[in-house]
């Protein structure tokens, strides 16, 4: 399956929430999502996300799980990954995620049989290939579900990819571009190399 090769605007799903935003003009936009069981039709799971803004190497976010961004809007927190990669030099950005499945509330990822999605590992690693830069910013997943994160970081770095974060939890874990209070992430951050092991 190429990396976009379902790249309509998802229509069914509802992830929830409110804040859309336009993309600025001028971006190419390419997205790919699957329903359950692989359904090429489906939308509920976002596998990959793609904004090319400019010239440059391409940044790679890895987080938690996808929320309202898709084809024709942002969501805040790709807007700040944008801003920040535009900062880097970035020519672009590819979205990936440790869970595929489309929820701006991280507590429905408990709800599903199947949080990470068929094909979010390959697309993961398809992403990470094209990828100048790979920046880990999942932050804590709900519940049992930490385990998904540390499977992406781990197949991402056994792969031979080099991995990078924002900042550390007080427990080693890549803090989400989105922290609030004294763990904000501003945007002249500069991602350092991690170790996943």
């Amino acid at each position: 399956m190429d990396l976009f090769e379902h790249s309509t605007a998802p229509t069914a799903h509802d992830p929830g929430g409110k804040k859309r935003i336009k993309i600025p003009d001028g971006w190419e936009v390419c997205a790919s999502f699957t329903g359950e069981g692989g359904d090429p039709y489906g939308d509920c799971y976002r596998l990959s996300l793609m904004h090319r803004w400019g010239d440059g190497p391409m940044a790679l976010w890895e987080m938690m799980n996808p929320s309202t961004a898709d084809c024709r809007f942002l969501d805040p927190t790709v807007a700040k990954t944008a801003r920040i990669s535009k900062r880097l030099g970035c020519g672009g950005q590819f979205i990936g995620n440790a869970c595929a499945y489309r929820a701006t509330d991280r507590m429905r990822l408990l709800t599903v049989a199947d949080p990470v999605g068929p094909g979010n590992h390959d697309a993961n690693l398809r992403m990470a290939a094209a990828a100048g830069v790979i920046i880990i910013a999942h932050g804590r997943l709900p519940g049992d579900l930490q385990k998904h994160a540390d499977a992406m970081c781990r197949l991402l770095h056994d792969a031979g990819h080099k991995l990078h974060a924002l900042r550390l939890t007080d427990d080693g874990v890549p803090m989400h571009p989105l922290a609030r209070g004294k763990r904000h992430i501003p945007e002249d951050v500069v991602p350092q190399l991690w170790n996943c092991q």
